[in-house]
């Protein structure tokens, strides 16, 4: 991949990243993949995720996450901007 951070085309893999599900503390970094077709997840710096051949991509608050701890109870849990932020400052330290 190649351009600039602002590029949209610019597309980096969600490797070593905390569930970033509002309200889930889980501090282990995995690398993510979609739901539905078990490919990659990427994200751009417009603040979109997609997976691997964009087949589904959405914006990041809308996406949902699920890290597989108990807390999710199953359920796919959206991301506000606090928890997203600080699943992203863990992944930068990584």
């Amino acid at each position: 991949m190649s351009g600039k951070v602002s590029d949209p085309s610019l597309w980096v893999a969600l490797d070593d990243f905390c569930c970033p599900a509002k309200g889930c503390r889980s501090k282990n970094s995995s690398q993510w993949v979609c739901a539905k077709d078990k490919k990659p997840v990427y994200m751009n710096a417009l603040g979109q995720i997609q997976c691997e051949g964009g087949k589904h991509r959405d914006d990041i608050c809308k996406w949902g996450w699920k890290c597989g701890r108990s807390f999710h109870k199953g359920e796919y849990i959206r991301a506000d901007q606090e928890s997203f932020v600080f699943a992203m400052s863990q992944a930068l330290q990584l």
